[in-house]
């Protein structure tokens, strides 16, 4: 079924290739590549990182992975800025779907299509890099910031979020920047700020990293020792003071 993607795979990958030795390419994009090669009758998965020195590749073959029917999927955000068409995560045959090197289990090849940069659906379940996440396919939605429900549970990406309540936290100038909350916790990009009083809690200035509740003062995952959230106040972009002190970038 996919074997006409085969030699657009392969031309791909010598675009890849290419590039990576292309020093006006190496000036433009991020250090870090990834993709499908096809040899020796097998396909392997690579990851080069050339930022390290020297720079490092980690290559894996992808198990019982069709040469003949394999091909590459990529989402948009793999085909936008510098770095478009340089990356490869996920991949399908015949008879599977990968994530990296690894089968998505229970994924569907004929059917699987990605909904956003994060998620994406087959006709019995939605995914995640790689997770399967729910099957009330019907019932989910993308809710933003990388956010999503499927009308009982709430993820950010892979992770499935815990509590009840869920909301988005931040309009206008303070949306937009990942945080949300249950009645129970406070998440940033999905991660669970433990320190953090859900029912208090305030996108005070996201835009500057700044957020508080009723007992502490935040930036951005880590809280700001001492300061006060009774008497924050911005004083200029980045810098705020409470009645004990002048803070900058927390």
């Amino acid at each position: 079924m996919f074997a006409a993607n085969r030699s657009w795979l392969v031309a791909g990958l010598c675009a890849v290739l290419y590039a990576m030795a292309d020093p006006v390419w190496a000036a433009s994009c991020l250090p870090v590549t990834s993709g499908y090669e096809i040899g020796g009758g097998e396909v392997s998965y690579f990851r080069e990182d050339r930022a390290t020195q020297p720079p490092t590749r980690l290559v894996q073959v992808v198990a019982d992975a069709d040469p003949q029917s394999f091909g590459v999927l990529r989402r948009a955000v793999d085909e936008r800025g510098p770095c478009a068409g340089m990356r490869a995560n996920y991949a399908r045959d015949d008879k599977h779907v990968y994530y990296q090197a690894q089968v998505i289990v229970g994924a569907d090849p004929k059917t699987y299509a990605f909904i956003d940069d994060n998620y994406a659906r087959d006709d019995q379940a939605v995914y995640a890099f790689g997770r399967r996440l729910s099957t009330r396919v019907g019932s989910f939605q993308v809710l933003g910031d990388g956010y999503a429900s499927d009308g009982v549970a709430h993820f950010y990406q892979d992770v499935v979020l815990e509590g009840d309540g869920f909301e988005l936290l931040g309009s206008g100038a303070q949306a937009g920047y990942g945080y949300a909350r249950t009645a129970s916790r406070v998440y940033r990009h999905g991660r669970w700020l433990a320190e953090a009083d859900a029912k208090s809690f305030e996108v005070f200035h996201a835009d500057a990293g700044i957020t508080r509740d009723q007992n502490a003062v935040f930036f951005n995952d880590r809280r700001i020792t001492g300061a006060d959230p009774k008497t924050l106040e911005q004083v200029h972009a980045y810098v705020f003071k409470d009645r004990h002190a002048v803070y900058a970038e927390g």
